[in-house]
């Protein structure tokens, strides 16, 4: 009798684990069918923008951006930037960008970078510091852009470089000889 209770119970931990187990792969199936969604959004904006139809880009990326979706988050900054389908609103823009940069988007800390960098001439002053900040973290994400910049922010203003990040010449990517402009 202990034999059978001890089988059983082996049996309903096994159905048990099955069970969580397909519902793993379910959920996975879902989020799969969701970020390719997303996608589809991503690039049905891409599209639309490349057709000058910004009222169509930003429908398609605006949802997705209150969502959290760092790549729409990016690209309805881009629009507030420019004022394509939106008003010209850096701030807004700006706003947008440091959602997704705090995801980790490097485009978006390129853009703050050089935002910062120049400022708009209005309402957003220029920050070199700020600027700089921004810049190493998309460089440090991969963005070309944004290692170039460091190299150029390092020939251009290297006390104000070295006085943030004092062992950038230690990083994998940084050779201020590397830089082609």
């Amino acid at each position: 009798m202990g034999e059978d209770v001890s089988l059983a119970g082996f049996i309903g931990l096994l159905l048990l684990l099955l069970l969580l187990l397909g519902l793993a792969v379910a959920g996975s199936a879902s989020l799969f069918d969701t970020k390719e969604k997303e996608e589809r959004k991503i690039q049905a904006g891409l599209e639309a923008l490349e057709l000058r139809n910004y009222a169509e880009a930003f429908h398609q990326w605006k949802d997705l951006a209150d969502k959290g979706n760092p790549e729409a988050q990016y690209h309805i900054g881009w629009l507030y930037a420019n004022g394509f389908g939106v008003g010209v609103d850096v701030p807004m823009a700006i706003s947008w960008w440091e959602r997704a940069a705090e995801q980790d988007h490097a485009p978006s800390q390129f853009s703050l970078g050089m935002i910062f960098m120049t400022g708009d001439g209005k309402s957003i002053k220029k920050n070199v510091d700020e600027a700089i900040a921004w810049h190493m973290k998309a460089a440090e994400n991969g963005s070309t852009d944004g290692q170039e910049m460091m190299r150029q922010l390092y020939k251009t203003r290297r006390n104000a470089v070295l006085k943030q990040f004092p062992d950038i010449a230690r990083r994998s990517w940084f050779k201020p000889e590397k830089s082609g402009k």
